[in-house]
């Protein structure tokens, strides 16, 4: 079990074109000031429990592996922006029956953000679908 405090500052600074208008129409909406895209601070605090009894770090034959947590940002903790985003990691290694020499591993993690309180998540905290590591659709 442990618990987790984070700080962060972010000056984002949209790159001109269609990029800056996409950003200045949707306003961060819910964070005030002149330009709410400037001055975003997050401050968050994340208890999470983790249990582990994979046998290898790198190449493991047999185990299982679960973390959960659950991250709350709010102005509560000195920040602007109010998120929640549980998220779920599983991992299990077994040997397949048939041969011992081949291992059977499953991953499956899932996350959400949402925003609370009329204010939405910060658009560089979003999760997008695609890349290295997801599942686009099959």
């Amino acid at each position: 079990m442990g618990i987790t405090y984070g700080l962060r500052r972010f000056p984002h600074r949209p790159w001109p074109g269609l990029r800056h208008q996409y950003f200045t129409y949707i306003n961060f909406q819910g964070v005030n000031g002149p330009n709410s895209l400037v001055g975003i601070k997050t401050s968050s605090i994340t208890p999470s429990y983790s249990y582990n009894t994979v046998n290898h770090p790198i190449s493991p034959t047999g185990g299982k592996s679960l973390f959960i947590s659950t991250q709350f940002a709010g102005s509560v903790l000195g920040g602007n922006v109010n998120t929640i985003r549980p998220t779920i990691d599983r991992q299990v290694f077994q040997a397949e029956p048939a041969a011992r020499s081949h291992i059977l591993a499953f991953h499956f993690m899932g996350s959400m953000l949402t925003g609370y309180g009329g204010k939405v998540a910060p658009p560089f905290a979003r999760t997008f679908i695609g890349g290295e590591q997801d599942i686009r659709g099959f």
